[in-house]
């Protein structure tokens, strides 16, 4: 059997992953294209081709950041799978993501709480949590019998994500000062199944 070929880097997606790259290194505001051409070993004529300008380039990198989030929610529709394996999953997929840009997704969610309308991509992130992530969820955990639809689930739900991005905006303070290391997969995960337990609890 031949080995699976692996996926061809395009030009476009280049240019994302190194504005990302910029963002979680720099800031959004040291972004230039000059530095992302010099990142993504590209052109400035192929930055203006693809998206004709810095703005433009820096909200499409955003929006990949949030595609990448929404995929994660596939893990719920795993049907192989029994519900509270397909809950971890998504879990673990969720803290994983939000971990592959750490810094850009704690600013994103610092500027999305302080400046709500001032950029695209932070109506579109409370958007999706409020008509897909926090629905979709809140469907699963119904219709899996994990959870009952009372008052109480949105909350749940509601606390759930705050826990799971809280230490994002903490960084590296979960190892200097509360001595856990969320950015270690072993302890994400003990962090995660914690989670599980105070979600599906039923007094």
């Amino acid at each position: 059997m031949e080995p699976d070929l692996e996926h061809k880097v395009t030009t476009r997606e280049k240019i994302l992953h190194a504005t990302l790259e910029i963002i979680n290194n720099e800031g959004l505001e040291n972004v230039t294209i000059r530095k992302i051409t010099l990142a993504a070993q590209v052109n400035i004529a192929a930055v203006n081709y693809y998206f004709g300008s810095k703005e433009n380039v820096i909200n499409e990198a955003l929006k990949e950041l949030l595609d990448k989030l929404s995929r994660t929610f596939d893990q719920l529709e795993d049907g192989a799978l029994p519900p509270q394996e397909r809950l971890r999953n998504f879990l673990h997929s969720y803290a994983d993501a939000t971990l592959a840009y750490p810094d850009v997704f704690k600013n994103f969610l610092k500027q999305v709480i302080t400046h709500y309308n001032d950029h695209p991509s932070h109506v579109d992130y409370i958007k999706f949590m409020q008509t897909t992530g926090w629905r979709k969820l809140g469907s699963f955990l119904q219709e899996s019998g994990l959870l009952p639809n009372d008052q109480l689930l949105l909350m749940k739900i509601v606390q759930l994500f705050s826990a799971l991005e809280f230490p994002l905006l903490l960084g590296v303070q979960t190892r200097e000062v509360h001595e856990f290391d969320y950015y270690d997969q072993k302890y994400r995960y003990q962090y995660v199944e914690l989670l599980m337990q105070s979600l599906l609890h039923k007094p």
